[in-house]
């Protein structure tokens, strides 16, 4: 007789493992109990759906030991001390009783959030309480720790047989809806969207709002970032709200991104082929001083959310996250529509930065307007191959003017070919990467010379922009974009 040998059994989203003497803790009603609030939770607050937690005796554990794997990979691991319970001080954390405790204690901490506690024999329990510590029982030590690793890893669980189970739930109640829905999209686009909303704790319980937005904007949908922006909005009254519930249940506090900080940011700014973008710190400097004020503002005033232009928001959530985990990033666009939602939204001031120039850069700028032309196109050919990413600026047939002064003025130089009415390509100031403007309609070039001559921006006018426009897309695809190539210059 041979065993059943099954590949959805081959690796559980969700497993505890557990050692020898735990096992009369893994089988209690108490923490199965706790498990399934959880589930339930879970699913309220995130919308996402876990079927099943299993509970898997290990050998390999310690015998004190559990650990939580989430798809197979390992995520963390805590021993606990059967004979013992856990005391938090939760009143004042900075204030260490631990000294004024007359037994016998043994200091750890709580794997969820790091909190200072103590282990003390259950016949001491008692006299813990009266010193001011706080109770935690092993089941709500393994049921706080499994919730804080899950929502710090809610993208992992959409699948695209999630997406299909949600389809098919919401398809007895808004069959249309669906309908529509899977008529412009395939699942695996669906799920991008999902996916990114949850890699920023964005919940998608309000399954119904994000696909109306998906079929409404169903003509821009080449232009994910753009329709994603649309439904952030729909639901910013939401994710502000799911702050509140953190807080203190009444209001989130935010602050707002500075001028120079964020114009900074506009021209460092780097784009990744899928249109996904961050931050190239040139100055470490400006990113270790950004940061320092964000966390003297996060411990001083509590501030959970950051307002950044709508251009940069990506970038800055992507550059920020890795330090800052809660501090939701939300545009300008957002907070505006969110005053006119909720009261939830409290802003307290602006947040800046004093951005020097590099005096190398400097240098590097002013040999670079003095290159005879011959010399810009051997720079510009060099590099022509390397062209790493590509931009959607704009889905219509125009680029606004307002792209155009902007990625124009802050340029050094201009390459231009007239004839092809389709490129100009400029270097940025601070990195001076080659940025490749494809425009396919004339008039989009004729703008971009004329605000070159506007700000005394030198312009070269060279069939080498045309080469570099084929070697970077299909024309026919996009009509205005970007493409820029992550290398800076060595003019020395």
């Amino acid at each position: 007789m041979t065993d059943e040998l099954n590949y959805a059994q081959c690796v559980e989203p969700v497993e505890i493992k557990y050692g020898e003497n735990l096992k009369e803790l893994f089988t209690s009603e108490e923490l199965l109990n706790s498990l399934q609030n959880l589930r339930k939770a879970f699913f309220k607050q995130y919308g996402i759906r876990l079927n099943v937690i299993n509970l898997t005796p290990d050998a390999l554990c310690k015998k004190d030991e559990y650990q939580i794997y989430f798809f197979g990979v390992f995520q963390s691991n805590f021993t606990l001390k059967p004979g013992s319970v856990m005391f938090l001080n939760l009143k004042d954390v900075e204030d260490d009783k631990t000294d004024a405790l007359e037994i016998d204690f043994e200091k750890t901490h709580e794997p969820a959030f790091g909190i200072s506690g103590v282990w003390v024999k259950k016949g001491d329990a008692k006299i813990a309480e009266q010193k001011g510590f706080k109770l935690v029982s092993d089941s709500k030590i393994i049921s706080v720790h499994l919730e804080e690793l899950l929502k710090n890893n809610l993208e992992k669980f959409i699948t695209t047989q999630t997406v299909k189970e949600m389809c098919k739930d919401l398809r007895k109640t808004d069959s249309e809806l669906i309908k529509r829905l899977t008529q412009y999209y395939d699942f695996n686009e669906i799920k991008k969207y999902l996916y990114t909303l949850l890699e920023e704790k964005v919940s998608i319980k309000n399954l119904r709002a994000i696909f109306e937005i998906l079929v409404d904007f169903r003509l821009l949908k080449d232009d994910f970032f753009y329709v994603l922006s649309k439904i952030r909005k729909t639901l910013i009254s939401q994710i502000l709200g799911d702050k509140a519930e953190r807080g203190d249940g009444t209001e989130v506090h935010g602050i707002a991104l500075g001028e120079k900080i964020s114009d900074y940011i506009l021209k460092h700014q780097f784009f990744q082929k899928d249109g996904d973008s961050y931050i190239c710190f040139e100055n470490l400097e400006i990113r270790d001083d950004l940061f320092s004020k964000l966390s003297e503002k996060i411990r001083n005033d509590g501030i959970q959310f950051l307002i950044v232009h709508d251009g940069i928001r990506r970038s800055v959530w992507n550059s920020l996250h890795p330090t800052f985990q809660h501090l939701a990033i939300i545009s300008v666009d957002e907070a505006f529509y969110a005053t006119t939602q909720t009261q939830f939204l409290q802003i307290s001031e602006l947040i800046d930065v004093d951005i020097k120039e590099n005096p190398k850069k400097r240098q590097s700028k002013n040999k670079l307007k003095e290159l005879s032309q011959s010399e810009i196109e051997k720079i510009v050919m060099s590099k022509a191959g390397k062209l790493t990413s590509l931009t959607d600026f704009s889905n219509t047939f125009n680029p606004s003017l307002k792209i155009i002064e902007e990625n124009v003025g802050n340029s050094d130089v201009i390459l231009v070919n007239k004839n092809q009415c389709a490129v100009g390509l400029f270097w940025r100031q601070g990195l001076y990467e080659p940025v490749v403007l494809f425009a396919y309609w004339r008039n989009a070039v004729t703008a971009a010379i004329r605000v070159a001559q506007q700000k005394g921006i030198r312009i070269v006018e060279t069939p080498i922009a045309a080469k570099i426009f084929k070697k970077g897309m299909n024309d026919r695809e996009v009509i205005c974009s970007v493409a820029k190539c992550y290398s800076e210059f060595d003019f020395s």
